[in-house]
């Protein structure tokens, strides 16, 4: 019944065809058990920042969830165990790998592994559990190189040929409509993408806000530019990968682009900036008085 009317009103009226596509999509994903599969192109809709390095026949995707939390994996070639991934903790977190039902991890510096304690109740050999500054679990990647992650809007799943699907927790699907132009409390970090530690705080992008900068392994081919004033002063840095800006800095502070504004941090204070025109309101209607 649902369907049938939402095709008389198509034809009865005029419309966006591609808009209203994707719309009828995202109703019948949602009323499939909940699950809306991210069509490519429109992860920043559901808070998910994805670069694609490489051509259609070698690339990697970089993937960073919601929470911080950053996975990426070259092209699918149907032997996981044959590829490589990168897997990332939130800022102050850590990974362990389940083995012979212990939780070891891997030293930093001497390449050794630590016996971390017993494995969780559920978690299973061969895959590996993401924790944040708490020590709280955030995400898991199976043995299959399948990665799941919890956030406060719901839950992302990743296959291993690199498709994402998300399931809601509430009524709101579309979490880029939740970016407001104005400040950003902490409280609301995970509707942004932000993710942080004290002062340290990671944008969608992966840049940190570190002292240096931490800058995202891909983009390790990055060209700082500098910009003075006429008594040689420093009044700009721009940090760019290609024609990609990763960020700048001015007297205004930290400027961090994200694809539907920038993310503007000073003194520890974070600000968003839409790029998107306002929603103007209907005018009220006329009211005579007699």
């Amino acid at each position: 019944m649902g369907n049938d009317k939402a095709t008389d009103k198509a034809k009865d009226a005029p419309h966006d065809e591609a808009h209203e596509g994707a719309a009828e999509k995202l109703a019948l994903d949602s009323q499939r058990g909940g699950t809306v599969n991210i069509a490519a192109g429109d992860e920043s809709k559901y808070n998910v920042f994805r670069e694609k390095m490489g051509d259609d026949t070698d690339y990697t995707f970089h993937t960073q969830y919601p929470n911080g939390v950053r996975w990426g994996h070259g092209k699918f070639t149907g032997h996981p165990g044959g590829r490589n991934y990168d897997l990332e903790a939130p800022p102050g977190g850590s990974q362990v790998t389940i083995e012979n039902g212990r939780q070891v991890a891997i030293d930093d510096n001497t390449g050794l592994k630590i016996d971390k304690g017993r494995a969780p109740d559920g978690a299973a050999e061969g895959s590996t559990l993401v924790k944040d500054a708490s020590g709280k679990v955030v995400a898991t990647v199976d043995k299959d190189w399948t990665f799941h992650t919890k956030t406060a809007r719901g839950e992302y799943t990743e296959t291993p040929d690199g498709k994402v699907s998300f399931k809601p927790s509430g009524a709101v699907t579309d979490l880029e409509s939740l970016h407001k132009t104005g400040p950003v409390h902490r409280s609301q970090f995970e509707d942004y993408g932000l993710s942080a530690r004290g002062n340290v705080i990671r944008f969608p992008n992966g840049v940190e806000s570190s002292n240096p900068r931490l800058i995202p392994t891909e983009h390790g081919n990055f060209q700082k530019d500098e910009q003075t004033d006429g008594e040689g002063h420093l009044t700009k840095v721009t940090v760019r990968d290609g024609n990609k800006v990763l960020y700048y800095e001015d007297a205004k502070g930290l400027h961090v682009p994200t694809a539907d504004g920038e993310f503007i941090q000073k003194d520890g204070n974070v600000t968003f900036k839409s790029n998107k025109p306002a929603v103007q309101q209907a005018a009220l209607p006329k009211v005579e008085l007699r």
